[in-house]
């Protein structure tokens, strides 16, 4: 077959020949037949060129898989028996139809260009002339906006012919002056709206924004101010989610947090000088009932030793549970004892009782292994066993016990003082009961019994007033006490 039969497949685009690549023969025909039948045809010849491209290709390839060699164009007539043939023919019939038609497409389309020219050259003549008028550009106006709307409305022209045209002229329109002053005053209900938007309105925007930041900044300096009084103010209704709202919630924490400090170390400062108080009154009133108490100590141990030397050893060891007691009342250098001492007390206080009461008088001491060496307030003890003694044991004939037991339950020391006494009615159960649980300085500064109530303060104020009592009493029956005091309050007060 000659050249011409398979003509130059690389003048299609390579994508566009990919697209159809993988159809057949037959496919490839009835797509061409197909933009043959497109009204927009003559604007559609990279596809015409591509399907034609890909029928060749496939041509090439189908021919080559069948064996058939190419021959010349005077040999393929004795080929009849060539199945390609007849298909080729009809391909090449439909795009030689095709390649005519659009090659008068093409002249048509020049003919019009030819004759868009000739109009835009004639465009160009009528505005020289109307440039050689010399004439006032404003009065001329209406004249240029047709030559300018002419101008628009012709068509496309020959390609070199149009950039001669941009070469060799220029076409400037201008507006009549007085227009801009015309549309200004038709359009100033919307000037002055588009002004009001983009000048008030932002005015106000900021003006707020910039209101909304200094009054809350202005907050926060006047609370910064209260940082030098005992309380520190805070912010209330704190509105909004940036960084400004963020701070003034996060001092407002710091002030409860600051606050609530403040508090306790008042308290904790009103606790300290209240006991401070309660031990220099305690001091106080000891120093109020003796008169030189070394003197007297020395005036005991000479009677102790008098009594001695008549063998009088009962008055001997009345007077030396005295010198003891009366020791252990004026030696107020430190407030606090071990729990052992403290029962070395209440054994030489019971002691000397049992001189007075004889056999109406019994008692028993236990102390459980481990609570001897806790530290609790000096005559804490002794003054619940000494109140067992004259208001439960002296008001009664019959002989009577009182019972001293210090124990562990759990996390408590407990310390019961019982006695089998007389007892006393619910009254006055409810009254030492109120005056053993809301004891104070108030009431301890009053006229009257201050023993218990010394004791209940003091062991108030060393165990930030977690320490327990109970009292239960039954008439003719007797008396419990109970104190429970946490063990690591006991045990803060070692160090």
């Amino acid at each position: 077959m000659s050249e011409e039969m398979y003509p130059d497949v690389e003048q299609a685009s390579d994508v566009a020949v990919a697209e159809v690549a993988d159809k057949t023969l037959a496919e490839l025909v009835h797509m061409f037949e197909e933009l043959m039948g497109n009204e927009e045809r003559m604007k559609m010849s990279k596809e015409a060129e591509a399907l034609k491209a890909a029928f060749y290709k496939r041509l090439q390839k189908e021919k080559a898989d069948a064996g058939l060699s190419e021959v010349s164009d005077s040999e393929s007539e004795e080929v009849s028996e060539n199945p390609f043939n007849e298909i080729e023919k009809g391909f090449k019939a439909i795009y030689n139809a095709y390649r005519n038609e659009r090659a008068e497409y093409n002249r048509q389309l020049e003919k019009e260009r030819e004759q868009n020219l000739a109009g835009k050259e004639a465009v160009i003549a009528d505005l020289k002339a109307l440039l050689e008028k010399q004439e006032d550009l404003n009065a001329t106006f209406p004249e240029f906006r047709e030559i300018q709307n002419r101008w628009r409305e012709i068509g496309p022209v020959p390609v070199q012919s149009y950039r001669n045209i941009n070469d060799t002229y220029q076409l400037y329109v201008l507006e009549k002056e007085d227009q801009l002053w015309t549309q200004i005053k038709k359009n100033a209900p919307l000037i002055l709206l588009l002004l009001v938007i983009n000048l008030c309105l932002p005015y106000a925007l900021m003006t707020q924004i910039e209101r909304s930041i200094t009054v809350r900044i202005k907050k926060l300096e006047e609370v910064f101010d209260s940082v030098d009084s005992e309380h520190l103010q805070k912010i209330g209704n704190v509105q909004g989610e940036d960084e400004i709202a963020l701070l003034m919630r996060n001092y407002n924490r710091m002030a409860d947090r600051t606050n609530e400090l403040i508090q306790t170390v008042y308290k904790d400062k009103l606790k300290e000088q209240e006991m401070s108080i309660a031990k220099k009154n305690a001091e106080l009133l000891a120093l109020y009932g003796q008169i030189n108490p070394h003197f007297m100590f020395n005036a005991l141990e000479s009677i102790r030793m008098h009594s001695i030397l008549k063998q009088e050893y009962e008055t001997a060891d009345m007077v030396e549970k005295l010198a003891i007691m009366e020791r252990q009342n004026v030696d107020w250098g430190e407030d606090n004892i071990e729990i052992s001492k403290e029962m070395e007390f209440v054994k030489a206080y019971l002691g000397l009782q049992k001189y007075r009461f004889g056999d109406r008088l019994s008692y028993s001491l236990e102390v459980e292994d481990g609570c001897e060496t806790l530290l609790i307030p000096k005559l804490t003890i002794v003054t619940f066993v000494e109140n067992a003694c004259v208001h439960g044991i002296e008001s009664k004939t019959a002989s009577g016990w009182i019972f001293v037991r210090i124990h562990k339950e759990g996390h408590e020391i407990c310390i019961e003082v019982e006695d089998t006494g007389k007892g006393m009615p619910p009254e006055v159960m409810a009254d030492i009961r109120d005056r053993m649980e809301n004891a104070d300085m108030s009431r301890l500064m009053k006229k009257g019994r201050v023993g218990i109530l010394n004791a209940c303060l003091r062991l108030k104020m060393v165990t930030d007033e977690e320490v327990k009592f109970s009292v239960e009493s039954e008439e003719m029956v007797g008396t419990i006490i109970q104190i429970r005091i946490p063990i690591v309050k006991l045990m803060q007060l070692e160090k």
